[in-house]
């Protein structure tokens, strides 16, 4: 019972530590979504989205982080 995002493919952006992002985050996950997230950290976060989806991630769920500085030409 609940909410379902079973099928659905959602990208977020601004899903840091302690953010409404990250609360949204874990409720798709926990929904069933398969999540794009972005981070202009990705070296030093994989082990911070690591631990959202072990302990969020529901059947059918993914997590995928992305590299992405919005400030960068290359990226847009």
């Amino acid at each position: 019972s609940g909410v379902s995002f079973e099928g659905k493919t959602v990208l977020i952006t601004g899903c840091g530590r302690d953010s409404i992002g990250a609360e949204l985050l874990k409720g798709l996950l926990r929904g069933g979504a398969v999540v794009y997230a972005t981070t202009s950290r990705a070296s030093n976060t994989s082990s911070y989205f690591q631990a959202i989806y072990d302990n969020h991630g529901a059947k059918g769920s993914a997590l995928v982080a992305v590299p992405f500085n919005g400030g960068s030409v290359h990226d847009i």
